[in-house]
């Protein structure tokens, strides 16, 4: 791993790991001010370090099992590659890199940073699950959760070919269900997080179906 200073060039530092012989997939991101979250996954095991950005300096150093995913408290997720169908998630502390809390996700199971709060919410299977932003089980709603497609601040929506089911937050209530082949539109920026916009297309020789739930 190479650093260096955009405006110029200048190589700040450098970085070696062992094994660099064997074939690997690394990231690396910034997840506080100057500290540098690097992953280095090999079919063996999962590789995490900390370190400082300007100098390079390890501030600590964990392996594990090649099937976790290795987050920060809060971490957005949504880029994080997992490399199984069914990882674990393992949230780890900043200062030490202890492991917080781990949370382990069946086969048809999702984790979703919530847009309600700064912590994450598991979909999918016979209920749905809200964590904290260390990975601490905070509640569980028995609510079957398969074919959602959107998960916003105030609901939760999705279907298949035939019908449609919006879900209101907290308790995941039915809110509405349609017949038909609708689909969920992000409106986040134009209705706010209590909107959700559905619509529907039949052809061009029906109109256009569209349909906006307000939580309020």
């Amino acid at each position: 791993m190479v650093a260096w200073t955009c405006s110029t060039g200048q190589i700040k530092w450098r970085a070696e790991w062992r094994g660099q012989t064997e074939r690997f997939s690394s990231a690396a991101r910034l997840v506080a001010p100057g500290l540098l979250l690097v992953r280095r996954r090999s079919e063996r095991e999962l590789r995490v370090e900390l370190r400082d950005v300007v100098t390079g300096k390890p501030r600590w150093r964990r392996e594990l099992p090649p099937d976790r995913v290795a987050i920060t408290p809060g971490e957005a997720i949504d880029d994080l590659l997992a490399y199984v169908h069914t990882p674990t998630y393992a949230w780890l502390d900043l200062r030490k890199g202890a492991t917080l809390h781990e949370h382990a996700l069946a086969q048809d199971q999702a984790l979703i940073r919530d847009p309600a709060g700064d912590g994450y919410v598991r979909l999918g299977g016979p209920e749905v699950a809200l964590l904290g932003r260390d990975g601490r089980v905070l509640q569980t709603v028995p609510k079957d959760t398969r074919g959602i497609q959107r998960l916003g601040a105030r609901f939760a929506a999705g279907g298949d070919q035939q019908r449609l089911t919006v879900l209101r937050r907290p308790d995941f209530a039915v809110a509405l269900e349609v017949a038909g082949a609708w689909a969920v539109k992000d409106s986040t920026e134009a209705l706010g997080p209590a909107g959700v916009l559905i619509f529907e297309h039949r052809g061009e020789r029906e109109p256009l179906r569209i349909v906006v739930l307000r939580a309020d």
